[in-house]
């Protein structure tokens, strides 16, 4: 009874693990698009860096028609950069979140893993116990039937001295 509620508990946890693994793979799938979506970003990005000529810091100080252009100009390159700071750390945390998902899985997939060799562990066992048990089962009913035909030889030989004596 005991090795049936552990068989029965064993196989429930794999159904709950197999059930997560389910999910985790489905919001993997759902990181990765989003991570490639957000690397073709930066990589776009990067080309346009390259392609372009933005100005650093020195050139628009220097190519400045007044103050209020410097500010704009500055404001200007401050966005741009702040925008290609928070596409980058968009890019690193769905990267981390991408390698966490990935490392989720690899543990779902070993408890898995584990729980099934429990399981067929606590089949197994079960399979050996009913074995012994018929086993036994068996040598009862043997032993059985060789005490049932004891006792009708005894009682047979009780009767034939009965008889003699009489």
């Amino acid at each position: 009874m005991e090795l049936t509620a552990e068989i029965e508990r064993t196989a429930d946890r794999s159904r709950e693990l197999a059930g997560q693994l389910t999910a985790t793979e489905a919001k993997l799938e759902a990181v990765q698009a989003r991570y490639k979506q957000a690397i073709e970003s930066l990589s776009n990005r990067l080309v346009e860096i390259y392609k372009d000529t933005t100005p650093d810091s020195l050139t628009v100080l220097l190519d400045s028609n007044g103050y209020d252009e410097l500010s704009t100009r500055a404001q200007y390159l401050d966005a741009l950069h702040d925008a290609d700071a928070r596409l980058a750390g968009q890019v690193a945390a769905m990267h981390d979140e991408v390698k966490a998902d990935y490392e989720q899985i690899a543990a779902l997939k070993a408890e898995i893993d584990d729980q099934a060799r429990r399981l067929e562990a606590s089949r197994s066992e079960l399979a050996s116990t009913r074995a012994e048990s018929e086993q036994r089962a068996a040598e009862i009913a043997d032993a059985k039937a060789a005490t049932e035909s004891d006792l009708a030889a005894v009682e047979s030989r009780v009767a034939e001295l009965i008889a003699e004596q009489q």
